[in-house]
Order: C-alpha cells, then sequence, then structure tokens
C-alpha cells in the first residue's frame, strides 16, 4: 500500500492497522513537532541576527562615535540566549540541531562580552577623554600620562573609524583583536 499514491483511500489505511502502533506514531509526531520548533526558532534566531546592525552615537560636535547598543538588541540578545539554553535541554529532540544552537551560543556570548567590554572602554575613554585633553592644567602636571593617554586615544579612534565601517552588529562583534 502506498499513501502517496492517488487512489489511496480510507480503507487503505484501515488496512494497515495504525491503531496497533499508536504510542510510537504519538512519539513520532511528538519528536517532529518538538523538531519543528526549534527549526523555527532557530530561524529566527539566524534572520534577526543576520539583519541587525549596531547603532553608534557621536561623541560630543566631533567625528567620533561610540558604540549605542539599542534596546531591541540587548533585549533581543537576551531572550535569544534563554531560548537557546531551552532548546540546550530538550536533551533527545534538539541533537540533531546541536551544533547550529552551540555555535550560537557561542556567537551571543560573544556579541554580550563584546558590547559590554566596548561600552565599558567608550565610558572609560569619553571620561579619561575629558581629563587629559580638555584640561591644559593637567596635562602640564601629568605629562607621562596624558602622552600615554594620547597614544590610547589614537588607538581607540582608529578602531571606532575601522568598526563603524561594518553595521552589522555579529560581524562588528567578532573580529579579532
Amino acid at each position: 500500500i502506498d499513501p502517496s499514491e492517488s487512489k489511496f483511500t480510507l480503507q487503505d489505511m484501515l488496512r494497515l492497522n495504525l491503531d496497533r502502533h499508536k504510542d510510537k506514531i504519538e512519539e513520532i509526531v511528538e519528536a517532529a513537532m518538538k523538531e519543528l520548533k526549534i527549526e523555527k526558532k532557530l530561524a529566527e534566531i539566524e534572520t534577526f541576527w543576520t539583519a541587525m546592525e549596531l547603532t553608534y552615537s557621536p561623541h560630543k560636535n566631533t567625528e567620533m562615535h561610540v558604540p549605542q547598543p539599542s534596546e531591541e538588541l540587548l533585549e533581543t540578545m537576551e531572550a535569544h540566549q534563554m531560548e537557546l539554553q531551552s532548546i540546550y535541554g530538550m536533551g533527545k529532540f534538539m541533537e540533531y540541531f546541536k551544533n547550529r544552537v552551540v555555535e550560537w551560543q557561542n556567537v551571543l556570548r560573544t556579541v554580550d562580552d563584546t558590547l559590554k567590554m566596548w561600552t565599558a572602554v567608550s565610558r572609560d575613554w569619553i571620561s579619561l577623554e575629558s581629563i587629559f585633553l580638555a584640561s591644559a592644567d593637567i596635562r602640564s602636571q601629568l605629562p607621562e600620562d596624558t602622552k600615554r593617554f594620547e597614544g590610547i586615544d589614537s588607538e581607540f579612534k582608529e578602531l571606532m573609524k575601522d568598526a563603524i565601517s561594518e553595521v552589522n552588529c555579529v560581524n562588528v562583534c567578532s573580529v579579532e583583536g
């Protein structure tokens, strides 16, 4: 009996005695439904992060920009991290997707860690810039520290120029270095 044949009828299906395999069929259907749910969630996560752009805000009235992750980015990252952890906990149902789940857990962990570090460094840079570059008095009192900050300032500005040329959040947060 071939269920894909156009002449397949209800009578043919009854002859298959599917009721004798009810438990196994329910188990297969349950697994298929959970796997479909995982597949859809992974596709949603991949689509979101392929399109998510990191925004930057201008620093004072200069050409310099610093990262300004949107609320949507931060909230969605947290939600996706929790969803991936939940999928990972689904045991045998996620086994087929394990590599993708682990990969996305690593990607989002990298984005999260990078954004936290980057915003902290940006805040520190903004504070130190106002101290070392805006105050002639401090520059004269701390010439060695000022010179060291000028080197850091130059390097930070160069890194920021390179960073803003890449708009995709995952890509910019995944650059080595």
